[in-house]
């Protein structure tokens, strides 16, 4: 991210990674944000170039760079000070967000979450990473197990929703200024998802984070205000936030050697260990 400075506003660039984004995935993003912006959802604005384009392609020594330019939000990170009143506005503007969301054809939007697909795919990567841990894997080959099925099952199942998400919403990616107002950040991991699903992430922030559940029911409170859950997402919850989780285990071992530790903010594969199992009982 670089911040840019004109005479009167400031701007933000937004630089990508060689490789790491598919070019028609960052339009979708900035066209859905786009939206969320032109119907008062508080996220940064995109900002097209004067030939009308959403992006720069930008020379670097690792190759062709895209860049994108959003406008520049004030405040500061969520998880600075996470209030139980702030959770609740959050939990509002979720529920807005989905509202929207469900107005658009998601056939417009060429990025389909499939966290069945994708834990099948980085499971060898899994196993690299636990190769010295057999009893885990033989857990987390259980775990894997059951999430692929669950997610296939969801795709049959038309009464759990689904449309264009955030894709990773946690505690880091909402800014707030002193005034309270509150922005939406980080819509990288954005596609076509379930909404029960993008609650799960919210929700397994808090507990990774060590956070009060107070949080949470907060947050749902919020969301209730303005969208109500089906009985059929709620029963739900416990594998979503279980996919969540091990999503999240698959993602930082197929990604380890190229971002390190740190930009995962990893706990540690005891605590993964200890928290899966929690998520995982009762349900195989």
């Amino acid at each position: 991210f670089y911040l840019i400075r004109s005479i009167d506003n400031f701007f933000v660039a937004q630089i990508w990674r060689p490789q790491t984004r598919i070019v028609e995935n960052i339009i979708s993003e900035m066209i859905f944000v786009e939206y969320l912006y032109n119907h008062g959802v508080n996220v940064p604005k995109p900002h097209k170039t004067l030939s009308g384009d959403w992006y720069l392609e930008v020379g670097s020594p690792e190759g062709i760079r895209i860049l994108g330019i959003f406008s520049f939000v004030q405040g500061k990170v969520f998880s600075k000070n996470p209030s139980p009143s702030i959770s609740r506005e959050l939990g509002e503007i979720f529920a807005k967000i989905h509202n929207l969301s469900e107005k658009l054809p998601n056939k417009k939007y060429n990025k389909n979450i499939d966290r069945g697909e994708t834990i099948k795919k980085l499971m060898p990567s899994v196993e690299k990473l636990l190769f010295k841990r057999p009893k885990d894997m033989d857990f987390y080959t259980q775990v894997g197990n059951y999430l692929i099925s669950f997610y296939k099952e969801l795709k049959s199942d038309i009464k759990i929703r689904n449309g264009m998400t955030h894709g990773d919403f946690h505690i880091h990616n909402a800014f707030v200024t002193e005034k309270g107002d509150v922005t939406i950040m980080d819509f990288d991991a954005c596609g076509v998802d379930y909404y029960i699903q993008e609650l799960m992430s919210y929700k397994w922030s808090i507990e990774k984070n060590n956070l009060p559940d107070k949080l949470w029911q907060e947050f749902l409170s919020g969301y209730n205000r303005y969208r109500n859950l089906s009985k059929e997402e709620i029963e739900k919850i416990p594998g979503c936030l279980l996919g969540k989780e091990f999503s999240y285990l698959c993602g930082f071992a197929g990604s380890v050697n190229a971002i390190g530790h740190v930009a995962f903010h990893f706990p540690g594969l005891d605590w993964f260990y200890e928290s899966l199992s929690k998520h995982s009982k009762n349900l195989f």
